[in-house]
């Protein structure tokens, strides 16, 4: 017999769903709808509408208030045929499959909405019960006893579409390194690796925070490496490297479709910062970014956006682009992150039809044009900062070049090019550095980028030193337009 709990499928699909989840046996089948969203997600998310005024936050009337009930945690359901015995849930938007024991009326959590997953008891044997879920709802918070502010970053609305769901997790920390109360159960960690289906934890906590100790065993994907959080994560060429670590290991996941956990102690700050960045990213509204970060508050620590998230808005939004997907974009690219990752990324991640993002690169250059002869240099002396004649000094401005030239038969074991420009965001050379038989042979140039500046090295592809056959650079500048970034050359 075959009875439809809830819902308005039609009874021959019912019936199709009985043989896949049953196969040739006939229990009772029962397909329940129900929304993943309790009453405090939901509300929150329909009733506010964030602006760029940062001074204030709506999510005090949804935090935690009479009325609202474990206002952190998603809506499971309990159909009416579960009974004791080994579940089989399949998630089939997921292609995820979690074996368990349950016991009479348990209740099913963390299968992703607006998708159908399937489910059957096993008991001596035998299929006993079967069924298939509806869910619905937006928001995919992660139910478990000792995971605490743990969802999934899809079923955003996005620029081309919505935010996939399964590719992207946050959280907090699993491990009780900081939280002992908080240690996640060996019942957890099979779910998440099972049904949410994580195959890379990337672990945002630097050392004082006990980061370091992975979650799950070497099945899966390790990361460790500390970011901070907010504007700390942009500030310099030490945080941008950092944080180009994690961003470029989760892009290249989604594209290779590698479900990825990423988290720090509680899930607010830095797994909060990287959420945020992300979303802008993929086209999330400004508004729909801070309210993603907020419902933090609702799984315990409050971390309300005129608090703490209004530094690395202001940090993102000082690039001045037009948009604010533009300035996130800009914030991509002073990591260094190339544009065809972050355009494979939104592909991965945007289920839709996402069109390619470009960089807005200002084009700078320094205000005396000149040539610079590096002749006079002492050769013996290597890596020690020679600057420049007073006339090719200058601040980084507008259009133009600065070419260096090497004379015929200097001989050196590198040439490198440094700008002094804590701001600095790129430096492009156009042509190449010429070396031994009139450029037959060519060096490498290697962009770097240090703590105070920017810039390239040449090396010599032979070891040693070489002769340079009166090569030149020719070199562009971009940074900021309010940066008044002073130039220096490094020579052989």
């Amino acid at each position: 017999m075959i009875r439809v709990h809830v819902g308005n499928e039609p009874l021959r699909t019912a019936v199709r769903t009985a043989v896949v989840v049953a196969g040739s046996t006939s229990p009772e089948l029962v397909v329940t709808d129900y929304s993943i969203d309790n009453q405090a997600i939901q509300d929150f998310d329909e009733n506010v509408t964030y602006t760029a005024d940062y001074s204030t936050t709506e999510m005090g009337t949804y935090d935690h208030p009479a009325g609202y009930t474990h206002s952190g945690m998603p809506n499971g359901v309990a159909p009416s045929n579960i009974v004791g015995g080994t579940m089989e849930l399949v998630d089939v938007n997921m292609g995820t499959k979690f074996s368990y024991s349950v016991s009479e009326n348990d209740t099913i959590y963390n299968v992703s909405p607006n998708g159908v997953s399937h489910y059957r008891i096993i008991k001596n044997g035998e299929v006993v019960s079967a069924g298939t879920l509806r869910p619905t709802g937006k928001v995919r918070t992660i139910y478990g006893t000792t995971l605490k502010n743990c969802r999934d970053l899809g079923g955003w609305d996005c620029d081309g579409g919505t935010v996939k769901y399964g590719k992207l997790f946050r959280g907090s920390e699993l491990t009780g390194n900081s939280r002992p109360t908080e240690q996640i159960t060996a019942f957890e960690k099979r779910m998440m690796t099972d049904l949410l289906g994580i195959q890379c934890e990337i672990d945002l906590r630097d050392v004082t925070e006990a980061g370091g100790t992975a979650t799950f065993d070497h099945t899966v994907d390790y990361l460790h490496q500390g970011i901070g959080d907010y504007a700390s994560t942009l500030s310099d060429s030490v945080n941008l490297s950092r944080t180009k670590t994690v961003m470029s290991k989760i892009m290249n996941n989604a594209i290779k479709g590698i479900p990825t956990f990423y988290h720090c102690v509680a899930g607010a700050d830095g797994a909060g910062t990287v959420s945020w960045l992300l979303l802008g990213i993929l086209g999330v509204s400004q508004s729909d970014c801070d309210k993603e970060y907020e419902l933090t508050c609702l799984a315990g620590p409050t971390r309300f956006r005129n608090q703490y998230l209004i530094g690395l808005y202001n940090k993102v939004m000082s690039y001045g682009k037009a948009t604010f997907q533009a300035n996130i974009a800009e914030a991509f690219r002073q990591m260094d992150i190339d544009i065809d990752l972050v355009n494979g990324f939104r592909k991965a991640m945007i289920d839709g039809t996402p069109s390619d993002l470009s960089y807005d690169v200002p084009a700078m250059t320094i205000t005396s044009n000149g040539t610079y002869d590096v002749s006079a240099v002492n050769e013996a002396v290597v890596n020690v900062p020679v600057v420049a004649p007073e006339a090719l000094t200058g601040e980084i401005m507008g259009d133009g070049t600065m070419t260096i030239t090497i004379p015929t038969n200097k001989q050196c074991s590198f040439v490198s090019v440094f700008l002094d420009a804590p701001m600095l965001s790129q430096m492009d050379v156009i042509g190449s550095l010429c070396v031994h038989e009139n450029c037959q042979a060519a060096g490498v140039l290697n962009r770097w980028r240090g703590t105070y500046g920017a810039g390239y090295d040449f090396t010599s592809p032979y070891g040693g030193t070489v002769t340079f056959n009166s090569a030149s650079i020719v070199i562009t500048t971009s940074a900021y337009p309010f940066a008044a970034a002073k130039y220096r050359w490094i020579a052989c």
